[in-house]
């Protein structure tokens, strides 16, 4: 082992050297390297150990030692595991064969930890060892790293296509075409090829088709421009056709173009586009039909009651005229002749006017309902009187709807209620009216609330009577056309009065319900949307 004040002894130096001697040392103490000096410690020939001579500020400050502890330390005292992870061979090999190592490795000195990037240098009969701390470089270069990994884990994971293009510039430095830089795995499924096979090639290459398209234009116009463009449109080349939706953003040199997959929901409009218009179609005609059994059923009523009008007319003439002349079973046959015709003339009025409130197309406006029923009482007056009924009204409310639709739904209740008594028992008729919130419906009702969603509440209006009632299993049998629980003989009538009720009701977005047990009258609840008003108009 040289002597060690031979190492750091200087002398035979000219007077011209020191300065050069000076500037080295400055150097040698301002550098942010650790500069080291050893020589190996020989036992029988072979290296043990290497002791360190010499060393400057910073490789005193990496080892953590005085310049006294650090002459008097060994390379395997400072780092025992030297000898365990290779990294003591690699020193005796650039003493043995002269060849320079490089190389990074983590330093462990006591409990810190650090990163340095080291060269070792044969000179002389010793190691010249240069050590850096890249331990702050090292960790914001894994930052990067993990930043990276977790980038790319983001990007290719992403349920949206991306792709980055770079603009590739002819001589004249005009845009002739774009490469590929980055993809994922969505735009890979999109398109159908592979991440690997896009990277790196041209879009003329992979997609020729899109030039024709208009796509390359927007890539131009937002490369020179820098203003980003909304893109919804549909690819259609070799092997692809999908509708996308998303931008184009300029990024640096490059153009970001991000995008949904929209094929399937455009698949959709089109499907329901198609849909609405055969329903729209469908509406057409139905109206049209609509309208021409409308007016067949305005003609053929007129001209089915001329003949019943003359075949009563000419019965009472022959009943009057000849009635006394006549055997008594023709009288018989007469007299249903007549009440046949009566009853064909009925039902003729009842289907004219149940067809008037199917197709109905009133303006709505406010209608306060006690002067509806003021005026259905009018109506009834007859009956009312006849059969002795007693009506009763609680506080009714005004409504948004027709006056003339809402007295028939109001007529046609009261008719029912009076025609349906008791024998020898008065009918007995209340109507009220509840205000109910949207909650408050009942359970077959409660889809009201998603068919007129602009409805603040529901009015809730009960017609019940003493009659006759009917079973609860019943309840939807009355509302249908034609439907009568009873005899011809024992109740006349066409059977479309509770039909004509509850197709009003539905005029009106709203919906009839009843209640009823045999012998102990009915109820029925007309339910109908209640509205904020405007300032200074009535509530309905």
């Amino acid at each position: 082992m040289p002597d060690i004040r031979k190492v750091e002894a200087r002398t035979d130096l000219l007077p011209t050297q020191q300065p050069y001697l000076d500037v080295l040392d400055a150097l040698m103490e301002g550098t942010l390297s650790a500069f080291l000096y050893c020589c190996p410690i020989l036992v029988n020939g072979e290296v043990a150990d290497f002791q360190y001579i010499w060393g400057n500020r910073k490789a005193h400050e990496l080892v953590n030692l005085t310049p006294d502890q650090f002459r008097q330390t060994t390379m395997l005292q400072l780092f025992p595991y030297f000898r365990t992870t290779g990294l003591f061979t690699r020193y005796i090999t650039a003493w043995l064969t002269g060849e320079p190592q490089r190389f990074e490795r983590e330093h462990i000195i006591g409990d810190s930890v650090k990163w340095v990037d080291v060269s070792v240098v044969k000179q002389g009969e010793g190691l010249v060892i240069t050590a850096l701390d890249i331990t702050d470089s090292r960790r914001l270069r894994q930052q990067s790293l993990q930043q990276a990994q977790l980038l790319h884990t983001i990007v290719d994971n992403s349920p949206a296509g991306l792709v980055l293009y770079e603009p590739v510039l002819d001589a004249a430095g005009a845009i002739i075409d774009f490469r590929y830089v980055v993809t994922n795995a969505s735009n890979a499924h999109t398109t159908g090829r592979n991440v690997e096979d896009m990277i790196g090639h041209l879009l003329s290459e992979l997609f020729p088709d899109i030039y024709a398209q208009g796509f390359f234009d927007q890539l131009v116009r937002v490369c020179l421009t820098g203003e980003s463009q909304r893109v919804e449109r549909r690819f259609l080349g070799d092997q692809i056709d999908v509708w996308v939706e998303g931008s184009l953003v300029k990024t640096d040199q490059y153009v970001l173009f991000t995008y949904q997959d929209i094929t399937r929901l455009k698949q959709q409009q089109l499907e329901l586009a198609e849909q609405a218009a055969l329903l729209r179609e469908t509406n057409q005609s139905l109206y049209r039909s609509n309208a021409d059994l409308e007016r067949f059923a305005s003609v053929a009523s007129h001209d089915m009651k001329e003949p019943l009008r003359k075949i009563k007319a000419f019965g009472d003439l022959l009943s009057n005229q000849y009635g006394g002349t006549l055997p008594p079973e023709a009288l018989d046959l007469l007299k249903r002749m007549q009440t046949a015709s009566s009853r064909l003339m009925q039902l003729i009025d009842s289907l004219l006017e149940f067809s008037r409130i199917t197709n109905a197309r009133d303006v709505f406006n406010p209608v306060a309902l006690p002067n509806v029923l003021l005026q259905v009482l009018q109506n009834l007056d007859v009956s009312i009187s006849e059969q002795q009924a007693t009506i009763t009204m609680g506080n009714l409310p005004t409504v948004l709807g027709s006056a003339f639709q809402l007295e028939q739904l109001f007529q046609n209740l009261l008719a029912n209620a009076i025609k349906f008594r008791r024998p020898d028992v008065p009918p007995i008729i209340r109507i009220d009216s509840t205000r109910l919130r949207p909650d408050e419906l009942p359970e077959p009702c409660t889809y009201l609330t998603s068919t007129v969603p602009q409805a603040t509440g529901w009015w809730q209006i009960q017609v019940s009577d003493n009659g006759i009632g009917f079973h609860p299993q019943d309840a939807d049998l009355i509302f249908q056309a034609f439907r009568k629980l009873h005899g011809r003989r024992q109740y006349e009538g066409a059977g479309l009065g509770l039909a004509t009720v509850r197709q009003i009701t539905q005029n009106h977005q709203g919906a009839i319900t009843t209640e009823s047990q045999p012998g102990q009258g009915a109820t029925f609840f007309v339910y109908l949307p209640a509205f904020e008003p405007a300032p200074g108009q009535p509530r309905i």
